[in-house]
């Protein structure tokens, strides 16, 4: 599993780092930084539960084969 920012949509809401702030974070600009590599197999819902929470729809989910 692996998360993909289209940062031409992301308007830094925020609410991807308030519901998983160890894998997103708003940086200086406004814009969503996202997690780089493979998300652990323990934390897969959690961060499926912040790309869903965007109100932007700036974060999408690949790879995901669990």
């Amino acid at each position: 599993m692996k998360v993909h920012a289209d940062l031409d949509r992301c308007m830094g809401n925020g609410m991807c780092e308030a519901t998983a702030p160890r894998y997103f974070r708003v940086d200086d600009d406004g814009l969503v930084v996202a997690p780089a590599g493979e998300i652990p197999a323990d934390d897969r819902q959690l961060v499926r539960d912040a790309v869903a929470a965007c109100p932007t729809r700036t974060l999408t989910i690949s790879d995901d084969t669990d």
